[in-house]
C-alpha cells in the first residue's frame, strides 16, 4: 500500500491548524466574550473535540506511514 507524503503531510498541516483555532478558542476568553452563555458553551465544547478529533488524526497520519491499513481507514 503506497501513500502519497503529500496528503500526509497535509493530513499533518489540517490537524495543526485545528489545534491552533480550537486552542485560541479554548484559551483567549475574548473569542466568544460577546456570545450568549448557551452559546460559548457550545463552541467549547467543540473546540475541545476538534482537539481529540486533531489528535486522533495526527496518531492516524504517524500509523499510516507505518503502513497500518486500520490507520489508513481512519484517515481516509
Amino acid at each position: 500500500m503506497r501513500i502519497s507524503k503529500t496528503f500526509l503531510w497535509l493530513s499533518g498541516l489540517v490537524a495543526c491548524l485545528v489545534l491552533i483555532a480550537s486552542s485560541t478558542g479554548l484559551f483567549l476568553k475574548s473569542i466568544y466574550a460577546r456570545e450568549t452563555m448557551s452559546w460559548t458553551v457550545q463552541a467549547y465544547g467543540q473546540d475541545i473535540a476538534n482537539i481529540v478529533a486533531a489528535a486522533t488524526l495526527f496518531i492516524a497520519v504517524y500509523f499510516v506511514n507505518k503502513e497500518s491499513v486500520k490507520a489508513f481507514l481512519c484517515v481516509s
